[in-house]
């Protein structure tokens, strides 16, 4: 049947954040099976998260948002005596490098060809691509990532295959992906920020988490990206803004941010994830100066003032609060 002659049917009665789920998946699951069949001999021949090595050390989560160059995170980071595990998101990679810091790991869940494979286009890149062992970075890929990141990371790489589905259902889809690979199933929360903090605790065993660029927010509404397409594509007598863009206040840093829908939903899902998690020990910090990660398991703090506890040891033995087990998560 002609691709073209396929009706998808919008859930009823379903909710924004639904919508969004839904739209994401009908656009993207082309592009994401088109990358899948093109990386699948790299999936084979590479490992899985499951392999990961287990640390039990404090971890760093480096996103992309806007505090990151405001605040100077990352040239306080190098400058640091932090000894610590680093994970960069892809975006990310390269602004690390050229700081002086070479992230432990780096990960990637787009599968979209036009930005991220540029995240790995760079000769620092290529330069600290050795082993782990040696001093390298790792890898750690969904498999529906765009084949021409592996154009420029030949470096060591771990798969995992990201839940689309219900996995326990006899016709999944993802449950099919993953009996062709043998890759671990990973519910993420949209976000490669997100999905960094998900591999810090549960692939890597790393605790307390400190998050420094994720805002999940802008200073500005202007500046929101989704804001600006909002507005671009959606007629003005039917625009409804205070609806889909939020201002909100955080109580520890005592500033304002501005967030979206897309926004909103990542935190939504990492929240879930934080709060799911916090019983088997996991301590999650957030550094960023501001943005939308405050209240509820989130703890928050200065990075200067995270930087020094970790320095003087505070945090070295905190993964021993960590008890066996987790909530079901992945395959």
């Amino acid at each position: 049947m002609p691709e073209e002659s396929i009706e998808i049917k919008i859930p009823k009665g379903a909710g924004t954040n639904v919508l969004v789920q839904f739209n994401t998946l009908v656009h993207q699951l082309p592009l994401w099976m088109d990358n899948f069949s093109n990386n699948i001999q790299t999936i084979k021949s590479s490992k899985d998260v499951r392999d990961l090595p287990k640390l039990n050390c404090p971890a760093i989560v480096v996103g992309a948002g806007p505090s990151i160059r405001e605040l100077d995170h990352l040239k306080m980071l190098a400058e640091s005596q932090y000894f610590g595990t680093i994970i960069t998101t892809d975006r990310m990679l390269i602004p690390c490098l050229e700081a002086g810091l070479v992230p432990n790991f780096v990960c990637c869940v787009d599968g979209d060809k036009d930005k991220v494979p540029k995240f790995f286009d760079h000769p620092l890149v290529r330069k600290h691509q050795k082993g782990f062992l040696e001093g390298g970075m790792i890898g750690i890929f969904s498999a529906f990532v765009h084949p021409d990141v592996f154009k420029y990371w030949s470096g060591e790489k771990y798969f995992f295959i990201n839940i689309l589905d219900d996995w326990n259902m006899p016709m999944s889809l993802t449950r099919s992906l993953h009996l062709m690979t043998k890759n671990t199933m990973v519910a993420g929360t949209g976000d490669v920020g997100g999905f960094c903090w998900q591999m810090a605790f549960q692939a890597l065993k790393c605790n307390p988490v400190a998050l420094i660029g994720m805002d999940y927010s802008e200073k500005k509404l202007e500046d929101l990206w989704d804001y600006n397409d909002y507005i671009t594509h959606t007629p003005k007598e039917v625009q409804t803004v205070k609806k889909f863009f939020h201002r909100h206040y955080n109580p520890f840093f005592k500033n304002f941010c501005w967030s979206g829908v897309v926004f909103n939903l990542y935190w939504d899902a990492l929240k879930s994830r934080i709060d799911s998690f916090y019983p088997f020990g996991i301590r999650t910090i957030n550094c960023t100066g501001g943005g939308l990660i405050y209240g509820g398991r989130v703890e928050s703090m200065h990075f200067h003032d995270f930087l020094k506890k970790a320095e003087e040891g505070y945090y070295d033995k905190f993964h021993e609060q960590l008890v066996q087990g987790k909530p079901e998560d992945s395959g």
